[in-house]
């Protein structure tokens, strides 16, 4: 049996959920973040869905871009100093709903997420 494990994540510095149940990528709701690249802000929705490299955006983002991401409720930085291990992109810094952090690598297209329970 295939089960679906999704994270549900809020600002580490305002506490404000990152979840819009109206804007769904992979039929559930979307982690909702300001992103940037270069000169190109906008709002992008990640997969919930742990491990699933999806995403949807108001702007287009080159495939394997790096972006910066920051809270869209208090607009503070998210993207860490650490590094990503699988690609060497920075990483960007969530905690979980019911506590713990995540981290996930700030390239589209990079699986790599840690979690600290």
């Amino acid at each position: 049996m295939n089960k679906t494990v999704t994270l549900q994540l809020k600002c580490i510095y305002c506490g404000e959920s990152f979840m819009d149940p109206s804007h769904k990528v992979d039929g559930y709701p979307g982690i909702k973040l300001k992103a940037r690249t270069g000169d190109i802000t906008g709002i992008v929705w990640l997969s919930s869905v742990l491990g699933s490299p999806k995403f949807e955006s108001e702007v287009e983002f080159t495939k394997k871009v790096v972006a910066r991401f920051s809270c869209p409720n208090c607009s503070a930085e998210l993207t860490s100093t650490q590094t990503c291990d699988m690609c060497g992109a920075l990483m960007a810094r969530f905690k979980l709903s019911d506590g713990g952090k995540v981290r996930v690598c700030c390239r589209s297209g990079c699986k790599n997420v840690w979690l600290e329970l």
